[in-house]
C-alpha cells in the first residue's frame, strides 16, 4: 500500500523500518497481551522481519497492518490490524490499538475505523468486517456500534486472560 489514508483527525500509513522501536514497545506492553493474545516479549529482530515481509501484497499475508498517526501532532498513536483477510468470502478481522490513555476518547479511533471500512470496502472490494470484544471492554463496544458494526452474538469463554479467567466476547459485524 503506496498511499497514505487521510481522514479528519488520523492519516494511516504502512509500517516503515522506523516504527521498529514503536512497535517494540508497544507490542511487548504486557497490558495489551490479553486483547493481542501475546504472552512473551518479541525482539527487535522479529518485528523489523514482520515490517519487511509486511511490504508484501496484502492479499499474499492476509494480513495489513497500519500506523494510526494524529493530524494536529504528525505523531503515531496507534496502529489498526486487518487480519484473516478472506477474499472468497470477502470479510476481514479488525483490531484497534490506541495507545496511550491520554489519546483516547478523542475521536481518534472512529476515524480510524471510518477510513478503514472506507479502504475495505472500495479499494480491497470487501464486504465485511469483524471484530471479537470482550463483553466488559464498554469503550470498544461503543466505538465498534458508533462505526455501525452490529452484534451478532456472544462467545462464552472466548479468551483466558491472565493465563486463569475465561472471558466472553461479543461477535460484532460490519456490511459495506
Amino acid at each position: 500500500m503506496n498511499q497514505i489514508l487521510v481522514g479528519q483527525k488520523v492519516k494511516l500509513r504502512a509500517l516503515e523500518l522506523e516504527d521498529v522501536n514503536l512497535l517494540y514497545n508497544w507490542e511487548n506492553d504486557p497490558e495489551f497481551w490479553d486483547i493481542s493474545i501475546t504472552k512473551s516479549p518479541l525482539s527487535k529482530h522479529l518485528l523489523e522481519q514482520y515490517i519487511i515481509n509486511a511490504q508484501q501484497d496484502v492479499f499474499d499475508n492476509k494480513q495489513l497492518r497500519l500506523i494510526i498517526v494524529e493530524q494536529i501532532s504528525q505523531l503515531p498513536v496507534g496502529m489498526i490490524d486487518l487480519y484473516d483477510i478472506d477474499l472468497y468470502h470477502s470479510k476481514a478481522g479488525v483490531g484497534i490499538l490506541i495507545y496511550n490513555s491520554l489519546d483516547r476518547k478523542k475521536g481518534l479511533a472512529e476515524d480510524t475505523l471510518k477510513l478503514v471500512q472506507e479502504y475495505t470496502v472500495n479499494t480491497l472490494g470487501l464486504s465485511q468486517l469483524y471484530a471479537h470484544i470482550f463483553t466488559d471492554n464498554t469503550d470498544s463496544i461503543r466505538l465498534f456500534e458508533k462505526a455501525n458494526f452490529t452484534q451478532q452474538g456472544l462467545i462464552k469463554q472466548w479468551l483466558r486472560v491472565s493465563g486463569k479467567v475465561w472471558k466472553d466476547a461479543y461477535f460484532y459485524q460490519y456490511f459495506g
